[in-house]
């Protein structure tokens, strides 16, 4: 199951990105801020991502 983006929580650090071994997170805007956002059909599910993310925006 691919990473879930909690649009509140997240600030667009984009650390998440960093780590990605699969290049999987972009910046995305949802009208109002930015977020991560995850490319699901890149993800391969190592969760990496979860264990980066400072602000707990970033979910299984």
């Amino acid at each position: 199951m691919p990473v879930s983006v909690d649009v509140e929580k997240c600030n667009a650090c984009l650390k998440c990105a960093d780590v990605c071994p699969n290049q999987s997170i972009e910046k995305a805007n949802n009208g109002t801020k930015d977020h991560a956002k995850i490319i699901e059909e890149n993800c391969i599910d190592c969760y990496v991502c979860i264990a980066e993310c400072e602000q707990g925006a970033l979910n299984q």
